[in-house]
């Protein structure tokens, strides 16, 4: 079960360094490289071999990986050879005593970054240091050409530490693979995201026999009057035990205990807001250490950093690794706000947490 909390602690962001974070240890730039174009389905295969944030290969250490649910022996979402389970059950009739339909339906994951690359970072002026002086960093559609430091910080955006699962309608839309079962708009995508790349189903679009299933059907009976129709209709985002939408968002949601996933352009304007606090905390820095000449060791540098640029502040990417730490804690597992969700699902569910209901 879900805790819904009011306000929303976002580690490593509040914490403002004081020291000087400039590089002091290398006495020339060091070639380093960035990776700043998120790709979907880059991200799942990182977090499956635990490929780090880090390029730096003075500071990159081996991560654990984070594995899809679908291949965690024992989750509801597990593969068992060919066949993919469909954990979701809808138990639905006309009206109270008559006949009860029950219909069941797959659930897929995909990989989403916690730091969205192109709706956050992309627009974030940190870029300026974590790019090298005089490079153009290619970005999706564009490219960032005004870095201040001396070599790039070395941030892959597709690595382990900025992964998350997330469920969303893939397995029920009518994009590749789905069911086509899912009305209306079922537009999941942002400029992130891939569909996941096992996103194919071997479930009948005209089931609607009875009979007990090995799924999770939580709740009372859905009434409608077409029981016998598999469709999941309802209006979006509204939290209603007869709505289908609703009730199918709700047990997957449950059942991953992850956040469900669309559009988020809320999260990453949020996302976006604490990029800026540590842009803000850096140019500060910047302006006490090198510029007022406080560091003795910049101040030793002056000429070279005139030249090439401030050295660069390699502890960024621990720093953003916290970050993405604190969200994936909000975006899986137990907490959730409505200051921090990945679909207007989310908010749905959250407010009727705190409305009282299930």
């Amino acid at each position: 079960m879900t805790e819904v909390v009011e306000g929303v602690a976002i580690g490593m962001v509040n914490e403002d360094e004081t020291k000087c974070p400039f590089d002091h240890e290398t006495p020339t730039p060091p070639k380093v490289d960035n990776d700043l174009i998120g790709v979907g389905g880059t991200l799942a295969r990182k977090m499956k071999n635990g490929s780090s944030t880090h390029l730096y290969s003075k500071l990159r250490e081996d991560q654990s990986p984070i594995l899809n649910p679908r291949d965690i022996p024992g989750h509801a979402l597990h593969k068992k050879g060919s066949r993919k389970p469909r954990p979701v059950l809808l138990n639905i009739r006309k009206d109270a005593t008559s006949k009860l339909y029950q219909h069941a339906y797959p659930v897929t994951c995909a990989a989403h970054h916690c730091i969205p690359a192109q709706e956050s970072l992309k627009r974030s002026q940190l870029l300026e240091f974590m790019v090298k002086k005089n490079d153009s960093e290619d970005l999706k559609d564009d490219s960032f050409s005004n870095g201040v430091v001396w070599a790039d910080v070395g941030y892959d955006v597709n690595g382990v530490e900025n992964g998350v699962f997330l469920p969303g309608n893939y397995a029920v839309g009518g994009g590749r693979g789905g069911m086509g079962v899912w009305e209306g708009d079922d537009s999941n995508e942002d400029d992130d995201v891939e569909y996941p790349d096992d996103v194919g189903v071997d479930v009948d679009l005209n089931e609607g026999a009875v009979g007990a299933m090995d799924g999770l059907a939580d709740g009372g009976p859905i009434i409608d009057g077409a029981p016998s129709s598999n469709r999941l209709s309802g209006a979006n985002f509204q939290a209603d035990p007869n709505n289908r939408k609703w009730r199918y968002v709700s047990l997957a949601m449950k059942l991953t205990r992850a956040q469900f996933h669309d559009r988020h352009e809320p999260y990453s304007n949020y996302v976006l807001e604490h990029l800026e606090k540590i842009h803000a905390n850096y140019l500060l820095l910047k302006e006490k250490q090198v510029d007022e000449k406080n560091c003795p060791d910049c101040k030793e540098k002056a000429k070279k950093i005139k030249d090439l640029g401030v050295p660069t502040p390699f502890g960024l990417v621990a720093r953003l690794n916290g970050l993405s730490a604190s969200l994936r804690g909000y975006l899986s597992g137990g907490r959730w706000s409505d200051k921090l969700y990945t679909s207007d699902w989310v908010l749905a569910h959250v407010r009727n947490r705190q409305g009282g209901g299930g």
